[in-house]
């Protein structure tokens, strides 16, 4: 064999074994990212169940409660049951009215899949690509990610801030509305 056949070959070979690392890092990633998935769901069924159960124990109380003429307490109970199922939509399937508990569940839990879907694929992206960088460009990287870091940072910090400024002003506000009611009363 010449020597540049054995160049190209094991070019080939350090290719294809850098193809298969790549491969075996995104199997592991997808695992993974499958796991947190199962893992996320399954604690979705378990808190659907606790609400099912305290929803059914609220049902017994106001039953009690009713049969004993309590109507505060079977008031607050049915209020109980009513709120047990606040499953929160996205759009534009929170604007449907029609819709019964059941396709709720079923279109949250759709939803959630699609998430869980949605963030490993960008994190299988971020994987592979963070594979193609170098040590000082993986270091650059980190730097951008704790400057975004701290600037998202003192955003929040500042909507703080300006939201308690707003709450003062509303507060004397409030106290005149109130002491004005009292006054005409």
């Amino acid at each position: 064999m010449s020597f540049g056949t054995r160049v190209g070959v094991a070019v080939f070979a350090v290719v294809l074994g850098s193809g298969l690392v790549l491969a075996r890092a995104d199997e592991k990633a997808s695992k993974a990212a499958d796991a947190k998935a199962e893992a996320k769901a399954t604690a979705e069924k378990s808190a659907r169940a606790e609400a099912d159960k305290a929803a059914d124990k609220a049902t017994a109380t106001a039953e009690k409660a009713s049969a004993k003429g309590d109507a505060k307490v079977a008031g607050e109970a049915k209020e109980a049951k009513e709120t047990k199922k606040a499953v929160k939509l996205v759009q534009p399937w929170n604007k449907l009215t029609s819709l019964t508990e059941e396709q709720k569940d079923k279109i949250n839990a759709i939803h959630q899949k699609a998430l869980a879907e949605t963030n490993a694929i960008k994190k299988r992206e971020k994987t592979e690509i963070e594979a193609l960088l170098t040590d000082e460009q993986k270091s650059e990287l980190r730097e951008i990610a704790a400057q975004e870091k701290k600037a998202d940072a003192e955003k929040k910090s500042l909507k703080k801030a300006d939201d308690k400024q707003e709450a003062d002003k509303a507060a004397p506000k409030a106290d005149e509305k109130k002491k004005a009611a009292k006054d005409a009363a």
